[in-house]
């Protein structure tokens, strides 16, 4: 693969480089990586801060081309390229000006990669999710569940309450 993407790179530095953030998400999905990884894969190869912004999940991720995480700025440029990820998530990457080719290649990608790992965490449970009642009730963590990287929730989590009535005669 390396061999040519080489050749391919030499006849074509766009598509080369097209292939590369391919291989580069490819990666990361075989990898099973988070949230994190994802938003910080494309802003380094966009070269410019992104921002995975989700109001259904109250998940906001904002990460330099650096690598490291940034604080949250609210204001946003209707002008930067943006890729829905599902319903509700967008990610974003934070350029002024005409979005190039490699741009929309990074932002493809990278939602894909994002959408999967959204999917895989199952961030947004329902109320009506039988399996949460099974998880709390089950008193030996579940195989499946037990590897699985925790959800990536932008607080930690709280404890579990819960709450028992009887009826009284």
């Amino acid at each position: 693969m390396r061999e040519l993407l080489g050749r391919v790179t030499a006849l074509d530095s766009e598509a080369g480089a097209a292939m590369r953030v391919i291989a580069y998400f490819d990666e990361l999905l075989e990898q099973r990586a988070g949230l994190h990884s994802v938003v910080r894969g494309a802003a380094f190869l966009a070269g410019c801060p992104a921002r995975l912004v989700d109001d259904g999940r109250r998940l906001r991720l904002r990460i330099g081309a650096d690598g490291v995480r940034l604080e949250w700025q609210h204001r946003s440029d209707p002008g930067w390229p943006a890729h829905q990820v599902d319903a509700e998530a967008r990610l974003i990457l934070e350029r002024a000006g005409e979005p190039t080719v490699l741009d929309a290649m990074i932002l493809e990608r990278a939602a894909a990669t994002a959408r999967s790992v959204l999917d895989r965490t199952r961030a947004r449970p329902t109320r009506a999710d039988p399996a949460l009642v099974e998880i709390l009730l089950d008193p030996l963590p579940h195989p499946r569940t037990a590897a699985a990287p925790p959800p990536a929730w932008p607080c930690p989590p709280r404890p579990a309450r819960s709450r028992c009535t009887t009826a009284r005669p």
